[in-house]
């Protein structure tokens, strides 16, 4: 292995020099080639030069090291190999499979299932686990993924479409425990790294027409795709690596912008954090959400758009003369970025009981201050007029081709059929 130095542009369009550590190897035409181990970024943007390349040197031994390793992995094929049935068969699932093992929830599904009141005929094990390796190694739904059962070398899953439904309800009232268990023996191998921690939401849609029970999940709600039909609110949060910490299911008519707050109180006192400072968009962005975050110790950082009657306070600081702003320029000398920092009066609203009118509540104001940041990125505004061209060539291209000159009488005629 060895260092490679390679010229390529920026984002910025600026040549600069990328660092990326390679291999030489042979191909089976026993032609010499390189492939890539990892790339470590551009040179120019470290402050000591000879210090990151003497550091990279030192993680090559680490590389050949690990590259060296080989595992070997036996198995029988008489059987397979001398059937009837021609269907390939896979056998790499067994380096997933090592894994899912050593996270101990088989041992956690085993104890679960000795103490259940009512004996069941399958095993929550098994299910569990190869819904787990097939969700990862071909995503489908279940009744799609049951049929890749039997394509497994050496391993058998004794199940069928029906005890796989019965046993959701068994796995739900685990959720809390897979999470800790898998948790506890990540930190065993891996030392999270919680000095940041991310946050996002997303949903899913169900393909059924109305809301479900109200003690189930499955209601109608504001929908990425914008969809109609029943979704569930999925959130989830991360270390500064990426490993996962801790996720949460919710109500489809849930806003994901109130149920991030209540898991963050779960996840300081879990890891010990005495202060968390959240970094969303403009979907966490809630007078109720920030108020909560700072009242419990924590801070934020929320995106805001600068359309509509909340943003119009900040697209007039945009245009204003007056206002004084540092600025960046690139290689060339252009104007690659700008800010504007100042500090914001806001007020917040409660309600609190009128002791005056027994059975009233009464509006109570506090003025507070925030710090609001104000940018403008060339890359962002480079990428943002691209979408608009893009937007006003398609729309030309429609023009052309008469696509709103249709009546709408006549559109809903063809919905109708």
């Amino acid at each position: 292995m060895f260092i490679k130095y390679e010229k390529k542009k920026d984002k910025d369009g600026n040549l600069k020099t990328w660092i990326v550590v390679v291999e030489g190897y042979k191909d089976v035409h026993n032609v010499a080639r390189h492939r890539r181990v990892k790339n470590y970024g551009y040179l120019e943007k470290q402050k000591n030069k000879e210090e990151y390349i003497e550091m990279i040197k030192k993680e090559i031994p680490l590389f050949e090291q690990s590259l060296s390793n080989k595992v070997t992995v036996e198995y029988d094929t008489t059987d397979k190999n001398h059937s009837v049935h021609n269907i390939p068969y896979n056998f790499g699932f067994v380096f997933l499979e090592k894994i899912y093992d050593s996270l101990g929830l088989n041992e956690l599904f085993n104890d679960h299932q000795k103490k259940l009141s009512k004996p069941i005929s399958y095993d929550l094990s098994s299910i569990f686990k190869y819904y787990t390796l097939l969700r990862i190694l071909s995503p489908n739904s279940k009744r799609a993924t049951l049929k890749c059962k039997e394509c497994f070398m050496s391993s058998s899953f004794d199940f069928d479409l029906n005890n796989t439904y019965s046993s959701l309800d068994y796995i739900a009232l685990l959720n809390e425990d897979i999470q800790q268990t898998i948790s506890s023996k990540m930190d065993n191998l891996i030392k999270k790294d919680t000095s940041k921690i991310y946050y996002d939401a997303t949903n899913y849609f169900t393909e059924i027409d109305f809301n479900d029970t109200d003690s189930n999940y499955r209601h109608k709600g504001v929908s990425k795709e914008h969809r109609l039909s029943p979704i569930v609110g999925f959130g989830l949060f991360l270390d500064s690596n990426g490993l996962p910490l801790k996720f949460s299911v919710y109500n489809g008519y849930e806003a994901e912008s109130t149920k991030f707050i209540p898991q963050i109180e779960i996840l300081k006192s879990k890891y010990g954090l005495n202060k968390v400072i959240v970094v969303a968009d403009k979907g966490m962005n809630s007078i109720k959400n920030q108020d909560i975050l700072l009242d419990s110790g924590n801070g934020y950082m929320f995106s805001q758009i600068i359309q509509g009657p909340k943003g119009s306070k900040y697209a007039s600081k945009i245009i204003d003369p007056n206002i004084v702003w540092n600025g960046k320029t690139g290689t060339y000398g252009e104007l690659v970025y700008k800010e504007y920092k100042y500090i914001e009066d806001y007020d917040v609203i409660t309600y609190e009981e009128d002791k005056e009118n027994p059975g009233k509540q009464k509006k109570v104001v506090t003025s507070k201050e925030r710090n609001v940041l104000i940018y403008w990125n060339k890359s962002d505004d480079d990428r943002a007029k691209k979408k608009r061209e893009e937007d006003i060539n398609a729309s030309g291209k429609s023009l052309e081709n008469n696509a709103y000159s249709i009546k709408k009488d006549i559109c809903v005629l063809f919905k109708m059929l």
